[in-house]
């Protein structure tokens, strides 16, 4: 995907410059996505994460086994969106009321 900006210098006229948008695949570590889905209101462990992942009943990470050691990659995008089909929004009251 490109994007065209306009650079505005010293010139009379302005001058087109392309920019290269590029696309990453952002991952968290277990505990990252822990502190992630408590600041989202879930109560998990780290434990329940990483057998949640093994048995596939998270659909936003794997578990891939090493040998020795278990891999887990969770990708930031489906974490993302698993969060938004299950949040509810919860009034809270205004300070000083």
């Amino acid at each position: 995907m490109f994007k065209t900006i306009e650079a505005k210098g010293p010139c009379e006229g302005a001058v087109a410059q392309t920019e290269q948008l590029t696309k990453t695949i952002e991952t968290l570590n277990v505990q990252e996505c822990v502190s992630y889905l408590r600041a989202h209101g879930l109560r998990i462990s780290y434990e329940k994460l990483r057998a949640g992942l093994q048995q596939g009943a998270y659909p936003f990470g794997h578990c891939i086994d090493c040998g020795k050691s278990m891999a887990f990659e969770i990708y930031k995008r489906l974490l993302d969106e698993w969060i938004a089909e299950r949040e509810t929004p919860v009034q809270t009251k205004a300070a000083g009321r």
